[in-house]
């Protein structure tokens, strides 16, 4: 899976984390939060999947779990194809991880805890050094994603005020 779509990680990086394709389609599919070593990522739905042109896709032959959504997507006007209805996964290369194939994956959520002030702070207000966010203080902390999001339908504009609501 590569490790993210656009900022400031190199494509030429190894990932810090890897996701095996039988993961893909069961705990961390589209949309999974998953938790790699130093940073948080949430795995792209189908649009961002990407197959090596070289290797082309392989198809899935489920003609059981093909018939029982057929009906289904037919309604939705969108017929599925009788020989080409499920592919595997695309394969990711760990080795050299690009935009061609694999499973891009998006930087989430963006904020980042200092390991020694316990600051809270945005990932595009930290330094990124060899792969790992650090923190502008004292002893130059290294920082860590949030593990737990939260969100308040009041939340302002701006996201370092307090949204005001009420606690229950």
């Amino acid at each position: 899976m590569a490790k993210k779509f656009a900022g400031q990680f190199k494509l030429g990086e190894p990932p810090d984390g890897r996701v095996r394709r039988s993961q893909v389609v069961t705990t961390y599919g589209p949309g999974a939060l998953v938790d790699l070593v130093d940073q948080a990522v949430l795995v792209g739905g189908l649009d961002f999947w990407r197959w090596d042109p070289n290797k082309g896709r392989r198809v899935i032959q489920e003609p059981r779990l093909r018939d029982a959504l057929a009906e289904r997507f037919q309604q939705a006007g969108r017929p599925l194809s009788f020989e080409n209805a499920f592919f595997e996964p695309p394969l990711g290369d760990d080795q050299a991880p690009t935009k061609l194939s694999g499973i891009q994956a998006l930087e989430f959520p963006r904020w980042s805890v200092c390991q020694t002030c316990r600051a809270l702070a945005r990932n595009d207000h930290l330094q990124l050094k060899s792969g790992r966010y650090h923190h502008d203080c004292e002893k130059k902390g290294v920082c860590v994603p949030v593990r737990f999001v939260a969100a308040c339908r009041r939340t302002l504009a701006t996201s370092s005020r307090h949204c005001g609501a009420k606690r229950r």
